[in-house]
């Protein structure tokens, strides 16, 4: 029995550093009328840390069946909280779900590294003052500067909503390259900081390992120096136990640089599988942190926990308005120009702010500030955009491929209940659906069910690839069977450089 409670008495020791625990145990004394037991102690050490019921049950009865834990909760443990808070408030205080316990007491007061913030000249929707941090640590990495920033309102009050106020384990930024996701994320962590004891941000671009990921975070939130363990899922594990213990925010920006090209399943290049069940566990365990990453598609692992109502949320960022475009366009130095003008750069980019810079930049240098003259030459995407482009649509599998190229030589079929009988590929119904479904993922293709809209960008991209194949096949006296007359005609009017040198072929 005295090794049972020794035992007992040595779980959840991280909560000694962020509550104070004496004060803690002495007024639930009161309230009980007699000290907790070594049993009461540990389980509330452990809802203090995070834990929930099953998983405090698994670590200390090696049993993830949480009945016995609940019953020592629900007829000991919440009374006696609730009876100590009712007393203090002079307010009835109803514990209805676990992760209450750590939000009320620490309103309370009994937590150590949190304080009241008196300033509110600048208040967020729905804050609560209460858990503000005054000096959280932070390190910033190569994080961008986002002072200027255009726009996003409404993005950043769901992210604010989600990530502070629902509390969510896992926000995940989408989107085509140059949206803008690598702003948007550095915008929020610099507006949620507050709210977090620990905030880290960190780019993938370079590919580290996930050892190397967690080696750093492991030793950016410890207390002191620590040896971190030798094998991912053991670094995962202590990983949590910070997590669980403190407010930490994670921003990991360019998921989609660990990808494997061309994988249809959306897995990790080899040796960075890691980074799978690194984002799962952070996904499905419970803690009281953040982990907000960005990537042009939607890992794997993702897609079969992340809803609008659970703690791992989706933010696909979709192109900047006219509005918001207008004011690059202003602060370029471009001020004359017409709002239909401002419509055909929204459209035909797709609202993609870099690629909107790009033109701005080409107006100012080439056309004198005059729109107007850009958008007259017709096909106008220049080479810092088929980069970026030409990146994205590298990561297609051959089947994805064929898909995108069929739609853009067909616009005008885009329901997606006829495409699976319309193209003519040597594929199944189902492979082509998926094709379809993996180029919404990969953010090529937009839906807007029942029908499939195509981005202008990538579209004329996608023409001037096939023109240049067209061209260089004629001119070397190859066979051009592999496209039909009248899908020559159907794009060739929209290219002028080459349509008088093709219509003596067709």
């Amino acid at each position: 029995m005295h090794s049972k409670t020794k035992l007992v008495e040595s779980q959840f020791t991280a909560a000694e550093e962020l509550w104070n625990l004496d004060k803690l145990y002495m007024d639930l004394a009161k309230a009980k009328e007699k000290s907790l037991t070594a049993v009461e102690r540990s389980l509330l050490r452990g809802l203090l840390c995070g834990y929930s019921p099953a998983e405090i049950a698994s670590i200390i009865y090696q049993n993830r069946s949480s009945s016995t834990v609940r019953v020592y909760l629900s007829n000991g443990l919440y009374k006696y909280i609730e009876e100590m808070l009712s007393f203090q408030t002079g307010d009835s205080v109803k514990i209805q779900n676990w992760s209450r316990v750590a939000q009320l007491l620490e309103k309370a007061g009994y937590r150590n590294l949190t304080a009241k913030i008196n300033d509110a000249s600048t208040p967020l929707p729905n804050q609560h003052l209460d858990n503000i941090v005054t000096t959280p640590k932070q390190d910033w990495g190569e994080a961008i500067d986002a002072q200027i920033f255009y726009g996003r309102n409404q993005e950043l009050r769901s992210l604010q909503q989600w990530i502070v106020d629902d509390r969510c384990r896992i926000v995940a930024l989408l989107g085509m390259g140059g949206i803008g996701k690598t702003a948007l994320s550095v915008k929020i962590a610099e507006q949620v900081q507050g709210h977090f004891q620990y905030v880290i941000w960190r780019s993938l671009c370079f590919a580290p390992r996930i050892e190397d990921i967690l080696e750093q975070l492991l030793q950016f939130f410890a207390t002191e120096s620590i040896s971190p363990a030798k094998d991912t899922h053991a670094q995962i594990s202590q990983l949590l136990q910070y997590l669980r213990a403190f407010r930490c925010l994670i921003v990991l920006d360019g998921l989609e640089d660990l990808l494997d090209t061309g994988d249809r399943s959306f897995k990790y290049i080899e040796g960075y599988q890691g980074y799978a069940e690194f984002i799962r566990r952070l996904g499905e365990s419970s803690h009281q942190s953040c982990l907000v990453f960005t990537s042009r598609e939607q890992p794997h692992e993702i897609a079969a926990i992340q809803g609008a109502a659970l703690p791992v949320r989706v933010l696909k960022i979709s192109g900047l308005s006219c509005t918001e475009v207008a004011s690059i366009l202003q602060v370029k130095g471009i001020v004359n120009f017409s709002e239909e003008e401002c419509h055909f750069l929204v459209d035909y980019y797709s609202g993609n702010p870099l690629f909107i810079k790009i033109a701005a930049t080409v107006v100012q240098d080439v056309f004198a500030n005059n729109i107007a003259k850009l958008i007259a030459q017709g096909n106008i995407i220049f080479s810092d955009m088929r980069e970026v482009i030409a990146q994205q649509l590298s990561r297609l599998s051959v089947l994805e491929e064929q898909v995108l190229y069929w739609l853009t030589l067909n616009p005008q079929s885009n329901l997606v209940s006829n495409l699976q009988s319309e193209i003519p590929l040597d594929a199944s119904n189902l492979e082509i659906l998926d094709a379809i479904a993996f180029l919404q993922r990969r953010n090529i293709i937009d839906s807007n069910a029942p029908q499939i809209i195509q981005k202008k960008c990538f579209t004329a991209y996608i023409v001037e690839q096939l023109s240049d194949r067209i061209y260089q096949s004629i001119k070397n006296h190859q066979d051009i069977s592999f496209l039909k007359k009248g899908n020559i005609q159907s794009y060739l009017s929209t290219v002028t450089k080459t349509d008088n040198f093709y219509s003596k072929f067709i």
